[in-house]
């Protein structure tokens, strides 16, 4: 996942499905990969992260996601125990906190009411990364999509606020979702788990320019804005990288078929 300089501008390399894949997975970034598992129902999404687990070299639970694995994995497992859990601490059940610090996970309590237990949680690991403590370069959140809106609305601000300094990519039932920096993305779309729907979203703000390469119905230096053009329903063409040339920071989301994946 490089940035390189394009002509002045940056350019970010995407390569959000690979590390599921059994085709693609052998590109040796155990280090370099975090999980983090937010307050959601993780319904559908239970085989994706058991069978991963060992893909990711950090992991972690913000507050109430430390529900949702210890109700997946199971009382007796003891393969699937997070480095950390984070937040203000108050939507974890007592005897899921008691379990994971017997089991040698770390415990956060990040108080802070003005920013979302995801922010705060974030913001921590990247300050260990920072100190040099953690080694990640790519952080994946897995989310189910479907419990109220403005927790939704608040997680996509969070990779607006808190992402843009890595790939951040909130990975739901059935969509991946990500920012994509202003310059040349950089998008791989050949790992097989692709389902092919994709949109481009301005979020919060216009997006003045914005033009792609490899989609059904490709931009072409268009401006986007909420209230205006925004790209959804669109489909991915049999390419293997999409290029979305963006004067602004846009939403990038696609569909997957993680869950039908046999691993």
């Amino acid at each position: 996942l490089a940035r390189l300089e394009l002509r002045g501008k940056s350019m970010d390399a995407h390569l959000p499905l690979q590390p599921f894949s059994t085709a693609t997975c052998s590109l040796g970034l155990t280090d370099e990969l975090c999980l983090m598992i937010l307050n959601s129902k993780l319904t559908g999404l239970e085989a994706v992260i058991t069978e991963n687990w060992s893909k990711f070299g950090v992991h972690c639970c913000v507050d109430g996601g430390a529900n949702s694995l210890y109700n997946m994995s199971g009382k007796s497992d003891t393969s699937l125990i997070p480095e950390y859990v984070c937040g203000d601490l108050d939507s974890v059940k007592e005897e899921v906190l008691d379990a994971y610090l017997k089991k040698g996970s770390k415990v956060q309590l990040l108080p802070d009411q003005d920013e979302t237990d995801f922010t705060k949680a974030l913001l921590y690991l990247l300050k260990l990364r920072q100190n040099g403590e953690l080694k990640f370069k790519t952080v994946y959140v897995m989310n189910g999509m479907w419990g109220r809106f403005d927790h939704t609305l608040g997680n996509i601000n969070t990779l607006f606020t808190a992402g843009s300094n890595m790939p951040i990519y909130m990975l739901s039932e059935d969509s991946l979702t990500f920012v994509l920096q202003p310059g040349t993305n950089k998008i791989r779309v050949d790992s097989g788990l692709e389902e092919g729907h994709c949109g481009l979203i301005p979020f919060g703000h216009r997006c003045e320019s914005c033009s792609t390469v490899g989609l059904q119905w490709d931009l072409n230096n268009q401006s986007m804005e909420i209230g205006g053009l925004i790209s959804t329903c669109n489909l991915l063409r049999e390419v293997k990288e999409v290029t979305v040339i963006n004067s602004n920071s846009i939403l990038w989301t696609m569909s997957h078929n993680l869950l039908k994946y046999q691993y």
